[in-house]
């Protein structure tokens, strides 16, 4: 798919998969392609191995990439919160930050040394979330010396491992952000956190914006817009593609959002681009 893209002096697209092992694996829960599933972050975190880690995200580029794929929204980065959700559970790490951030930082090794993008999710952590972004809006309580203290620690870790996406989730963060706006549309979160003193310079994604959290509160161009004046650089899957795409144009015509905004997005998204493709 790169090549073709390369040699037709077009910018291949990022073709993007969620793939990461255990409950949330489009390929390997499909039998159709006969791929062995890896298993749950869970039980790769409980082995207390960073090799294992490795190895499944090496294990997952080579089946992911023959099939055109050169991204993979993984790994999890939450930290579980046992205690007050079971949401996580079985797709992070562990519910110590210290071990989730091992084991990510490993994954992002194992991708990057295989020529596949990976993609941390979902910031800021929302493995204390009570609920399901898919169907409803979801908070999570933590003041930001809690944040700082576990769910962001994994983050920094991902950071540090250089990873060149990062998925922002749907979840409200009142006690940091000072409301319930979705991380995703808040650039309190994004622009002032993740960005300016986490010192993110990959390209930030919003988890889909087809999601309960988001549809029930927002029309499409309303959270278009708002994602990307929080900070954010790829809109994932609107509700309604048209309707977003047009709301962009129209903040644009009416002066609410700068082009000089969306070049730094388009600049990030190449960046990454000729990181991982050699050549755009």
């Amino acid at each position: 798919m790169t090549d073709y893209f390369a040699q037709s002096e077009n910018v291949a697209p990022f073709m993007c998969v969620d793939e990461e092992s255990g409950q949330v694996a489009r390929i390997a829960n499909n039998d159709a392609f006969g791929v062995e599933n890896v298993g749950a972050a869970s039980d790769l975190g409980e082995a207390g191995d960073a090799s294992r880690a490795k190895n499944a995200a090496e294990y997952i580029a080579g089946y992911v990439r023959p099939l055109g794929f050169n991204a993979v929204f993984a790994p999890v980065v939450d930290v579980a919160h046992p205690d007050v959700s079971d949401i996580m559970t079985a797709r992070s790490f562990s519910s110590s930050a210290a071990q989730v951030a091992d084991m990510v930082s490993a994954e992002i090794s194992g991708f990057r040394e295989k020529g596949l993008i990976s993609c941390a999710k979902h910031f800021p952590g929302i493995g204390a979330a009570v609920g399901d972004s898919h169907d409803e809006a979801i908070v999570i309580h933590q003041t930001r010396a809690e944040l700082e203290a576990l769910d962001l620690v994994p983050f920094v870790s991902a950071i540090d491992a250089g990873v060149p996406l990062i998925m922002v989730g749907h979840v409200g963060v009142p006690e940091v952000a000072g409301d319930t706006t979705p991380a995703s549309l808040s650039g309190a979160l994004v622009q002032n956190i993740l960005r300016e003193e986490l010192k993110f310079e990959g390209v930030v994604v919003t988890d889909s914006l087809s999601m309960g959290a988001i549809t029930n509160y927002y029309t499409p161009d309303q959270a278009a817009v708002s994602a990307l004046h929080a900070g954010c650089d790829v809109l994932l899957m609107p509700e309604n593609f048209a309707q977003a795409y047009q709301g962009v144009l129209d903040a644009i015509y009416a002066g609410e959002l700068s082009e000089a905004r969306l070049d730094k997005s388009v600049f990030r998204i190449l960046w990454v681009k000729q990181e991982y493709f050699g050549s755009l």
